[in-house]
């Protein structure tokens, strides 16, 4: 039996269903092999090689009582093994909790559909819901993640309880659909939750607006004109796959809405580096023509960077880790099953070393690689 459930540090949406649905059923609890009381801990993302597990392996924790879930690594966990599936939906194949919960089917795909491709986990509102809230308050409680954590997982304990009960709501994660399930379930807890709910929106909303100053502000970080009235470094790369040029914007910001404030703004390319050197790289879907959206596949300007980074840092590279999804532990720089971005650090791993490549060459890499670099369908449809 498992005492401690390992998560990654500011854990996803499907992280904190899967540790609602084992509080919720001791059924499902005994299926996972979980103690009742069991513990989480939290490790930075991208495997155990960024914890204090390192040299450790999945099996070497599940041997001593830790059960690692979506940590990058182990039984149930998606990254980097070349499925379409979800950490959540490989779970459900060790242990069907759905099969017999049909009341459960709606909730469930809204998660998963969230985590595979960035489906709205909300039909009514892209930022008032269980996950903008739940990502603010972990946010703004860094020391103290619990915090934000407690608050998802008993939120989503009330939504299981109202669709079991058969008072099924059309948009459960939606902020009408999370009170209405509070209020029937957990009456007791309804001033907390609506504190604590609109605490998380307030740190998300606050976080956006510092981006927008910081791209509306800063300094060009490659030319070095302070207060550049026309924001940040904007560079023209020609895109074969769109047939016209993709502008590429640069620019500082610590926000931890800084992808989402430079899409706001329309830059279909953002290279944001923060003050600790980290750099990260943002897209937003092109039009490919007036109806239709792609995305930009990254894996060619991931290959490119980090073989950059592993030649600066002199360890070799094995030829079928330069474009692998998920994270190359030496080679730092994580990517996505989006495919649409690349970081270098991110709000779920802090321990991950700053690059060791130069700004200016990391621009020079981007504008190198992104003509090389295809599009791919959006699977999200709404």
């Amino acid at each position: 039996m498992f005492r401690i459930l390992l998560l990654r540090e500011y854990p996803s949406l499907e992280s904190m269903f899967f540790v609602a649905l084992n509080r919720f059923s001791e059924t499902i609890r005994d299926g996972f092999e979980l103690l009742k009381g069991f513990e989480i801990e939290l490790a930075p993302a991208g495997g155990l090689h960024y914890s204090r597990y390192k040299g450790k392996s999945a099996s070497d924790l599940e041997r001593i009582g830790i059960l690692p879930f979506n940590m990058g690594e182990g039984r149930f966990d998606s990254h980097g093994k070349g499925t379409s599936d979800c950490s959540m939906d490989i779970a459900r194949k060790f242990y069907d909790f759905l099969t017999p919960r049909p009341w459960m089917q709606g909730m469930y795909d809204l998660v998963a559909a969230n985590d595979k491709h960035g489906g709205a986990i909300s039909k009514t509102s892209a930022n008032r819901n269980i996950r903008e809230s739940t990502m603010g308050l972990l946010g703004k409680h860094r020391q103290h993640p619990m915090i934000g954590i407690n608050f998802c997982v008993r939120a989503l304990v009330a939504c299981f309880k109202l669709a079991k009960a058969g008072q099924k709501h059309d948009d459960p994660f939606g902020e009408a659909g999370l009170r209405t399930a509070v209020e029937v379930n957990d009456a007791e807890w309804l001033g907390e939750f609506t504190t604590r709910f609109n605490e998380g929106l307030d740190f998300m909303v606050a976080e956006f607006t510092r981006a927008k100053e910081d791209l509306k502000n800063g300094a060009r970080v490659l030319t070095g004109k302070a207060d550049a009235p026309d924001g940040p470094d904007d560079i023209a790369v020609f895109c074969p796959a769109l047939k016209r040029d993709v502008h590429v914007g640069v620019f500082k910001s610590d926000s931890i809405k800084s992808g989402a404030a430079a899409r706001s703004e329309g830059w279909e390319v953002a290279i944001i580096v923060n003050s600790g050197g980290k750099v990260n790289i943002f897209t937003q879907d092109p039009k490919v023509n007036k109806w239709l959206r792609k995305r930009f596949d990254l894996r060619k300007i991931a290959g490119t960077i980090r073989m950059e980074e592993c030649r600066i840092r002199k360890i070799a590279l094995p030829l079928e880790d330069r474009e692998k999804i998920g994270t190359v532990a030496d080679a730092i720089w994580y990517l996505p099953e989006f495919l649409n971005q690349l970081f270098n650090t991110s709000t779920g791993n802090d321990e991950r070393p700053a690059t060791k490549i130069p700004l200016s060459t990391i621009v020079l890499l981007v504008k190198g690689t992104l003509p090389k670099c295809g599009l791919i369908d959006n699977p999200h449809k709404g």
